[in-house]
């Protein structure tokens, strides 16, 4: 829920005072963040409501070897320019904890505490990433994506693609098996597709990424794991460009793949990826009208 006005905040605007019960309101609801202004929304007494503090749910919490726990209020980010703060909710798996520190920021004379010091709670956890081996993962802590690149042939099982109208291309990709515990995805995401502007094989993490390909798909772990569904995504307008241009351009097409958003719960999920067996590997599904040639009598 986003709290703020079109204008940026400044100390000028009057405080608006947001009650304990809207600001618990907010934060138990997982799919969703808090977006306030830093300066203008306070809580009773006057204090930023951007400050608002950390707790645990613990009636939505599993405290045990393979539990969980489910924060609130966690500082998801914002725009400092702006200011405005982000809080959002957190599941924490505590199977895969090592250790959990608080960390104090000083920001006093000296590097000694001050009266604003920033506080963190980290949490370390063992193993940090699980070996993905050969197949592909989406979401997880740190964050994974999926880069892939491909080739279209000019023709097809003598159908010629090139130059033909297409009407809908998707990737398709398989799911495989769930991951192990701490790690499991348990709750939905939006997953979205863009165009990679490089390599991502040889650039790396840093592969420069341009507009996004089709509309978001949520991905639910449920369905997945009673249906086996696939994932569908849409790249109908890229393959629609690659099927106007001439026969020695756009010969690699290069999409990406991430959760949206990124870093919200450490679970993942695996696809197939091309060194799997044909049935897991991904597929591009076409819907394609052939070009009619047209003869004089």
């Amino acid at each position: 829920r986003d709290t703020a006005p079109p204008e940026t905040a400044t100390s000028a605007q009057p405080l608006r005072t947001l009650s304990a019960d809207e600001l618990l309101g907010w934060s138990k609801k997982p799919d969703r963040a808090v977006r306030l202004r830093t300066i203008r929304d306070v809580i009773p007494g006057g204090y930023t409501a951007a400050m608002a503090p950390l707790f645990v749910d613990w009636e939505m919490s599993d405290i045990g070897r393979d539990g969980h726990a489910v924060l609130r209020n966690v500082n998801y980010g914002g725009n400092p320019f702006e200011g405005t703060t982000q809080l959002c909710s957190a599941r924490v798996p505590l199977g895969g904890i090592v250790a959990a520190e608080f960390i104090l920021v000083p920001l006093g004379a000296r590097n000694r505490p001050g009266p604003m010091s920033h506080g963190q709670l980290r949490f370390i956890f063992a193993p940090e990433t699980p070996d993905p081996g050969q197949t592909s993962r989406l979401a997880g802590l740190p964050s994974s994506r999926i880069y892939l690149d491909f080739e279209l042939p000019d023709t097809w099982q003598g159908l010629q693609l090139k130059g033909s109208t297409i009407n809908a291309a998707s990737l398709v990709f398989r799911p495989g098996p769930p991951a192990p515990i701490p790690f499991l995805l348990e709750f939905p995401l939006e997953i979205t597709s863009f165009l990679l502007l490089a390599d991502p094989f040889v650039v790396g993490p840093k592969t420069p990424i341009g507009a996004t390909l089709g509309p978001n798909v949520l991905l639910d772990p449920d369905a997945i794991t009673e249906d086996g569904a696939e994932l569908v995504m849409s790249i109908t307008g890229l393959v629609f460009a690659w099927s106007l241009a001439p026969a020695d351009s756009l010969t690699v097409l290069r999409v990406g793949l991430q959760a949206l958003p990124e870093g919200r719960d450490p679970g993942f999920w695996r696809f197939g990826s091309a060194e799997d067996a044909p049935e897991l590997r991904p597929s591009v599904r076409l819907l394609v009208t052939p070009r009619v040639p047209f003869t004089a009598p």
